[in-house]
C-alpha cells in the first residue's frame, strides 16, 4: 500500500471566495462595550458611593476583599483600555467580568448577579 501526499496551496482568488468573519472592529467594540457596561451596572448596583463613611472601609481587609478590589479595578481598567487589545476583547471580556464576579459572590454583594451576567 502506498501512501502519497502533495501540499495545495490556494491562490488569492480562492482566498477570496470564502466568507468574511466579523470585521475586528466589530469584534473590538462588542468586546469592550460588555466590559463596560458589566463594570458600569455593577457600580451602579453596589451603590458604593452612599456607604464611604461606612466604618468597613476602615481597618484591616480581609482577602475576600483584596480579591474584590482587584477584581473591580481589573475591570475599570478593561473599561477604559479595553479597545486596545482588538480582538481579544471577546475573549478577554468575560474573564475580566468572571474575575470580579467570583469575590462578590463568595462575599454576598448584590453587584454579584451582575457580574456574572
Amino acid at each position: 500500500m502506498t501512501v502519497t501526499c502533495a501540499v495545495v496551496r490556494p491562490g488569492a482568488d480562492a482566498w477570496a471566495v470564502l466568507p468574511k468573519p466579523f470585521s475586528s472592529r466589530r469584534q473590538r467594540i462588542l468586546g469592550w462595550l460588555t466590559g463596560l457596561l458589566g463594570t458600569g451596572s455593577a457600580f451602579v448596583t453596589d451603590r458604593g458611593w452612599e456607604s464611604l463613611d461606612d466604618p468597613g472601609w476602615f481597618g484591616a481587609f480581609r482577602f475576600i476583599d483584596m480579591m474584590g478590589i482587584a477584581g473591580v479595578l481589573l475591570a475599570v481598567a478593561f473599561s477604559v483600555f479595553g479597545w486596545m487589545l482588538g480582538r481579544k476583547a471577546v475573549v478577554a471580556a468575560p474573564l475580566v467580568l468572571a474575575f470580579a464576579a467570583v469575590p462578590h459572590t463568595l462575599d454576598g454583594y448584590a453587584s454579584a448577579p451582575v457580574w456574572w451576567l
